[in-house]
């Protein structure tokens, strides 16, 4: 089951979190086979949860799964349900990139782990051969944290792309 459903356990690790709509969507992924990973402690159901007004099922990794996925030289994102409409724009924006861009994703914890634990942004993609960076802003952002993220993009990227969740509506 975690094999064939690979690049839905990557936009997991990537993203910290997935949702019905597009596990569906993007992924194929059916009521069953979510039911299934329930079951098989792969995934964890924290609940339905207020995302822009409208109440979704929100799974993560469990701590099996993510422990697998660091053996596969993954870090898992490192989410939380107060930043639910970022984590949101951030899995929306991966699962709408080809799986061959999505593989070549690295996420803030792993980008946290390569430059030092310096100020990031969310994630990192190749494509035609560019370093895209992604920056999710939200309300709770200081001007210094968003200067910081900027400068790491300016510096270690070819282009930034930013949302803000202030913006998007579901």
């Amino acid at each position: 089951m975690i094999i064939e459903n690979k690049y839905f356990l990557f936009a997991l690790a990537n993203c910290g979190i997935m949702t019905n709509n597009i596990a569906r969507k993007f992924y194929k992924m059916h009521h069953k086979t979510l039911n299934q990973m329930l079951q098989n402690d792969i995934l964890i159901n924290k609940g339905n949860l207020l995302l822009y007004g409208k109440v979704s099922t929100i799974y993560v990794l469990s701590e099996k799964t993510k422990n697998l996925i660091r053996k596969y030289g993954k870090a898992p994102y490192k989410t939380n349900t107060s930043q639910l409409e970022h984590d949101y724009l951030l899995l929306k924006s991966y699962s709408s990139l080809p799986i061959k861009v999505q593989l070549t994703w690295i996420n803030e914890t792993e980008l946290k782990e390569l430059y030092s634990n310096t100020a990031t942004t969310d994630g990192v993609f190749i494509l035609d051969n560019k370093k895209i960076g992604i920056e999710v802003l939200t309300s709770n952002y200081t001007n210094e944290m968003i200067e910081k993220k900027f400068k790491f993009a300016a510096k270690e990227c070819d282009k930034l792309i930013t949302m803000n969740t202030s913006d998007i509506r579901i």
